[in-house]
């Protein structure tokens, strides 16, 4: 019985120390996988972190007003980077161009100077971004600079730049803007032409406008767009009777005769046309119709107008392209409204049969 019992004994003994190898295994086992879950967790968090930090610092791309009280209540809350203290001191306006301020804070207890700048300058110049934007504002909203001082005063801001810097700054935006309208032409030219069947013929539709009714204006425009599934404009036109700038320098010519000389000069003037305002349209769809070849060499060889017959027959009359006859296309518009006003005649005058 006693070796019985001793044999069972080493028996229980070795089931439970395999028992207790196999349980630490696990312990182990299960240790290292939840470790490796923590880590894979631990970096998905970090990795939302720097994914919301970004998205974060992108959504704080943008220009902010807040009054400069706000601005200084805030700072004396914060501890200053020099000495360690409740920041307390004084603001000085370094440099200001128009909505761009460059602020300076320094601490009365250090003397550790800080700086803030309400805008960053351009990528390739010396101008500053907010100046800039207002400036595509304006001429957006139809503002000149009068009507942005108004704006500006009205929101307790900053006056704008100086006449002749907002005069510089809309010359460089148009630059840009001539740039991207020259490029965005002869992208639609291209899409016309590959719509068509890579025919460089092309149907197009044209209209003008004037900067007033009826025929007294002194300004007007004219485009031509092309007629695919998503019409796109592919050339534009202008014409003014008068020049401000020649206007105002008038002045000059009995006053100082050398200045006025250098003034014609280098003065591109604003002065094209001469003659009756209604005659502007055609002339300038002409124009346009002239220039198609030199510019992108494709011909226009059917014209969609609104039922003006002075542009179809100024083109018949002086046809742009030798041996080349334009053909017209009524607008669909245009036509019903015509049919629509001469069925009413018709009905008015035959009311009593």
């Amino acid at each position: 019985m006693g070796k019985r019992n001793n044999a069972y004994k080493k028996k229980s003994r070795k089931s439970v120390i395999k028992r207790i190898r196999s349980e630490n295994l696990k312990r182990k086992r299960d240790y290292i996988s939840s470790s490796s879950a923590n880590e894979e967790s631990i970096m998905s968090m970090q990795n939302e972190s720097t994914s919301s930090k970004q998205n974060v610092n992108d959504n704080l791309d943008f220009n902010l007003i807040i009054h400069m009280n706000s601005l200084i209540s805030l700072l004396k809350q914060l501890i200053c980077s020099g000495c360690n203290k409740r920041w307390d001191g004084f603001t000085t306006i370094k440099e200001r161009d128009g909505l761009y301020i460059q602020l300076e804070f320094m601490c009365n207890h250090c003397g550790f100077l800080t700086r803030l700048y309400s805008s960053s300058k351009m990528r390739n110049g010396r101008r500053h971004e907010i100046n800039v934007r207002w400036a595509i504002g304006g001429t957006l909203c139809g503002l000149g600079r009068s009507g942005i001082m108004k704006l500006l005063g009205s929101l307790n801001l900053p006056p704008p730049v100086q006449e002749h810097k907002y005069r510089e700054v809309q010359e460089f935006i148009l630059n840009y803007v001539e740039t991207a309208q020259e490029q965005s032409m002869i992208d639609a030219v291209y899409d016309a032409i590959s719509e068509a069947g890579d025919v460089e013929d092309l149907t197009v539709s044209g209209d003008g406008a004037w900067l007033t009714r009826g025929f007294s204006s002194l300004h007007g425009i004219a485009a031509i767009c092309s007629t695919t599934s998503k019409p796109k404009v592919i050339d534009t036109n202008w014409c003014s009777k008068k020049c401000s700038k020649c206007r105002s320098a008038e002045s000059l010519r009995h006053v100082n005769s050398d200045l006025f000389s250098t003034f014609q000069e280098n003065h591109e003037c604003q002065l094209n046309f001469i003659g009756a305002s209604g005659a502007m349209e055609k002339e300038m769809i002409y124009e346009m119709f002239c220039r198609s070849l030199p510019k992108y060499d494709i011909k226009y060889i059917s014209y969609i107008g609104d039922g003006d017959a002075k542009v179809h027959k100024h083109l018949t009359t002086n046809p742009p392209y030798p041996g080349v006859t334009i053909r017209k296309l009524e607008d669909t518009n245009h036509f019903a409204k015509r049919m629509l006003s001469r069925i009413k005649k018709i009905k008015q005058e035959n009311k009593n049969t």
